[in-house]
């Protein structure tokens, strides 16, 4: 098994039973508050900013604990390898993007869909580019095995 196929094993593997608990216990904490009160001022989108809240305590937290207690690494490195390079990277394609749709001035017609379609795929494939050659074998191999399924004429 590879690192970071399954990081709260490696919790469980090396005698740290406790953060996984710890985490959770606080991240329900915070949750569980925080979703009851952006649910009654923002409905279901108040719901959806409750679990990207969630998820960024998980990644900023429980992450960093098992880079660091676990498995012995360094956290900012780990952090910027696979956060922060990508959030960069999202950045910079979308603002070049809208910078595009500024200059032409096509903000109100439907070239702006266009754009953003391109800003995605561009996205999408300069970060499976940068993403840890592993986790993009996965990835690329996943995507083969769910279209063979949908498309059985595609499995040789």
């Amino acid at each position: 098994m590879q690192r970071h196929r399954q990081p709260t094993f490696w919790l469980f593997a090396t005698g740290h039973t406790r953060i996984p608990l710890w985490t959770n216990i606080a991240g329900l904490a915070f949750y569980i508050p925080g979703l009851y009160i952006l649910v009654q001022y923002g409905g279901l989108e108040g719901a959806a900013l409750a679990w990207v809240l969630l998820n960024v305590y998980y990644v900023f937290v429980q992450l960093p604990l098992i880079q660091w207690r676990a498995l012995r690494l360094k956290v900012a490195p780990f952090l910027f390898r696979n956060f922060l390079s990508f959030v960069l990277l999202g950045g910079g394609i979308f603002a070049i993007g809208r910078l595009f749709i500024l200059i032409g001035g096509w903000g109100n017609t439907l070239l702006v869909w266009p754009v953003c379609a391109l800003c995605m795929a561009s996205y999408a494939g300069f970060g499976l580019l940068i993403l840890d050659a592993t986790i993009r074998d996965d990835m690329i191999s996943s995507g083969k095995s769910i279209l063979t399924h949908m498309f059985p004429v595609l499995h040789p």
